[in-house]
């Protein structure tokens, strides 16, 4: 099931509040927010909706309700149907957990009856509630092996293969999250039934005795693999699942979820830890119209609001990790930052003023790279190697670079300059407007505009070495173009996108 937007009134934290994905088919949808901010809340709305079939269901009005006076509403628009109070969904179409989880020890000596687990009568009602089903789940894999062997069902397995397929998952994906711990075995479920594991040289090291942050990643991948064998076209949303956990255990975990969640489910995710975040932004740049995060931080849902998707801009990652490590973020973000060309003497009100750096970061916008300005060409390139040489020395996470234009410099004399300074970046064509002006800028420009694009008679016909600066205006005009020459190459910036020639080229060229 994917849900396609949201509608919540007087709900918990929120008057009149609207998250809207529609056009994205997603996966994963990664709730960001401090604490307080009504993440939570959005879990504990499916809940009021997912969970009205299923037993134990409970409707606490001083809970729910923002005004007392006033009723709550709900509306979750899927496609698989819009549901809400009045028109609820099946049963398996919402799998929740709470960030309450704290299991830190069972051990079993019987085997009791489980109900289906399609009926989730042990779930946590509402995201204040504790989540304990460790041993509900070690009892269902029990069930599961004894069923299989008595019914026949796994009779072509042999005895390892049965037990590989009894614990293979968890076993694998916990190793890619914690390399030194192995899940052993499930001990015997009528004396000290618990799951056992190698950790290092140690061997049958109990469940009890592993660490909080161990623990809960077990207890999670372990959950999701017993319960989406049902709820395997379902909303499964997990609050806060970086418990315990170091930043890069979080990253690491996050892509356990994506890859083990089935893909006709749609997994939400609340967090506000550094771990996740980055996980997030990786996964959105492998699978783009897979993930969508949603930022909760410094919305006022006192008046009505309206949630969409964040784009991956350096601002708006920063942004994010702002939320993680508060003031911190001007340190980590961006990854990388590259010192161009760029007059810083031109009046504030001019284009020309940092030209070159308005160029870059219109067009690698949704790149983890930040440009700025170091004036003429000989001062941007020392300042990158100078700040190159203090950042590696002191173990910084940033990359730095300079990025100049080539003018009139021999292949020879570009690569004795990178040479000696590997934070040099010299562009392959002539100049900036070398790409700004190519043919298929100018063309996408023209039919974007339905301009008559054979008008334009001044053409490049050597892209990487024509005096591009030369031809500018006449471009301009035959543009038809109604403002200054600046005006008219930040606006061809904008056409050069993803899946142009031309941004590829450039991304090449400056290192991306």
């Amino acid at each position: 099931m994917r849900i396609k937007s949201i509608e919540i009134k007087n709900f918990k934290r929120f008057t009149d509040l609207t998250i809207n994905i529609n056009d994205v088919d997603a996966k994963l949808v990664v709730m960001l927010g401090p604490n307080g901010s009504g993440k939570s809340s959005i879990l504990d709305a499916f809940e009021q909706i997912g969970g009205r079939l299923k037993p134990g269901y409970e409707e606490d009005k001083s809970y729910l309700r923002k005004e007392l006076e006033k009723e709550w509403d709900v509306n979750i628009i899927s496609d698989l149907g819009t549901f809400s109070r009045a028109s609820r969904p099946a049963k398996n179409l919402f799998y929740l957990r709470s960030s309450y989880r704290f299991d830190p020890d069972f051990r079993i000596d019987a085997i009791h009856q489980k109900d289906e687990i399609i009926s989730d009568s042990i779930r946590p009602k509402k995201m204040i509630s504790l989540d304990k089903r460790v041993q509900d789940n070690y009892e269902r894999l029990v069930g599961t092996t004894v069923d299989s062997l008595y019914s026949g069902s796994k009779d072509s397995l042999s005895v390892p293969q049965l037990r590989e397929e009894l614990i293979g998952k968890v076993k694998t994906r916990m190793l890619r999250v914690f390399p030194d711990l192995v899940l052993e075995s499930i001990g015997n479920p009528l004396i000290d039934g618990q799951f056992f594991f190698t950790k290092g040289v140690t061997r049958h090291f109990p469940y009890k005795n592993l660490s909080s942050g161990e623990k809960g990643a077990f207890d999670i991948l372990l959950d999701l693999i017993v319960k989406t064998q049902e709820f395997n076209n379902s909303t499964i949303a997990i609050d806060e699942p970086e418990l315990h956990m170091h930043s890069a255990l979080q990253k690491a975990l996050l892509k356990e979820f994506y890859e083990l969640v089935p893909d006709t489910c749609q997994l939400w995710v609340a967090t506000h830890s550094i771990g996740f975040i980055r996980g997030a932004l990786d996964l959105l740049k492998s699978y783009p119209n897979k993930v969508v995060i949603l930022n909760f931080s410094n919305i006022d849902f006192d008046q009505k609001q309206i949630i969409i998707p964040t784009s991956p801009t350096v601002q708006n990652i920063k942004d994010m990790f702002s939320v993680a490590v508060d003031d911190l973020s001007n340190m980590l973000v961006p990854a990388r930052i590259a010192i161009c060309e760029g007059s810083l003497k031109a009046p504030d009100n001019s284009l020309k003023k940092e030209f070159d750096t308005n160029v870059y970061n219109i067009i690698f916008q949704n790149e983890d790279i930040l440009f700025i300005s170091g004036d003429n060409k000989t001062t941007a390139q020392k300042s990158a190697e100078l700040l190159f040489k203090i950042l590696s020395q002191s173990g910084s996470i940033r990359g730095i670079c300079s990025i100049v234009d080539r003018d009139d410099l021999t292949k020879e004399q570009v690569d004795e300059y990178i040479r000696k300074s590997p934070s040099q970046r010299i562009l392959s064509r002539k100049t900036i407007e070398n790409y700004l002006l190519d043919s298929e800028i100018i063309d996408l420009y023209c039919d974007q505009l339905g301009k008559e694009k054979e008008k334009v008679t001044s053409r490049l016909r050597d892209p990487d070495n024509d005096d591009a600066k030369g031809i500018q205006s006449a471009i301009m005009q035959q543009c038809e173009f109604p403002g200054n020459v600046d005006e008219f190459k930040i606006t061809l910036a904008k056409y050069i996108t993803p899946g142009t020639k031309i941004y590829a080229i450039l991304k090449k060229d400056i290192g991306l």
